[in-house]
């Protein structure tokens, strides 16, 4: 497994991490990338990305798949982005009715 933190949300450095994460990916026999993220989803409190990250790591090293990430190196499956819910509700989302 690969951590990379994501310490910035502008879209330049973004795009050169779907790079480096696929090159670190590829040269670890496609060992899956984590991300523990600082910026994105930007109306979550970090404690929440916080949240999402150990779950991630928990998934990983259990042998379960990262809920809507398809393959190695983390990316996200077709037609998902990459700061998309995944399944963890921020607190705005809580409040609303399910």
């Amino acid at each position: 497994m690969i951590v990379e933190t994501m310490g910035y949300a502008d879209e330049d450095y973004r795009t050169r991490k779907v790079r480096v994460h696929a090159a670190l990916s590829a040269a670890l026999a496609g060992a899956p990338v984590v991300e523990h993220d600082f910026h994105l989803p930007v109306s979550w409190e970090q404690d929440w990305r916080d949240k999402r990250f150990r779950r991630d790591v928990r998934q990983v090293v259990s042998g379960g798949a990262r809920p809507g990430l398809a393959g190695a190196g983390g990316r996200p499956a077709p037609g998902r982005r990459a700061d998309r819910n995944d399944g963890v509700r921020s607190p705005e989302r809580a409040a609303l009715p399910r």
